[in-house]
């Protein structure tokens, strides 16, 4: 069964070496963890937000969200910088009102690793550009 994201961070920030945190990495490596650690850590992409617009957390039980991150992150785009995928004609005030209702559709601690990946800052102890560099070589191209 596939984890959901905080728990993988959580066994990584519990795991007392760097190789057992690369190896927690690598052994979960699906593909929004791989999406969202290159949207946190890659130099090339950039998001159009500078802070996250309120949303209401979900309140949601673990496992019961309306939507997931898995889900999520196929729409990811539409918040980055000249993607030439997104509209031209696509509002910022329109990208806020996506981004609210995918945060609110998604669980809590799912909808705060998503808007963390937007700020380009997860807040997992001991998740680096290095270590992510190691674990995933050709994931991150600078």
């Amino acid at each position: 069964m596939m984890k959901n994201l905080y728990e993988v961070f959580d066994e990584f920030e519990h795991a007392k070496t760097t190789q057992d945190k690369i190896a927690i990495l690598r052994n979960n490596a699906t593909y929004a963890l791989k999406n969202v650690l290159e949207g946190t850590f890659s130099p090339n992409i950039t998001f159009c937000f500078k802070k996250i617009p309120d949303y209401k957390p979900s309140d949601a039980p673990i496992g019961l969200g309306y939507s997931s991150i898995h889900q999520e992150l196929g729409r990811v785009y539409l918040f980055q910088e000249n993607n030439p995928k997104v509209n031209p004609n696509l509002s910022h005030k329109r990208k806020e009102e996506i981004l609210i209702q995918i945060l609110e559709s998604l669980e809590a601690k799912e909808a705060k690793i998503y808007a963390d990946m937007l700020m380009k800052k997860q807040h997992v102890k001991g998740l680096t550009l290095a270590v992510v560099k190691q674990a995933f070589p050709d994931l991150i191209k600078a």
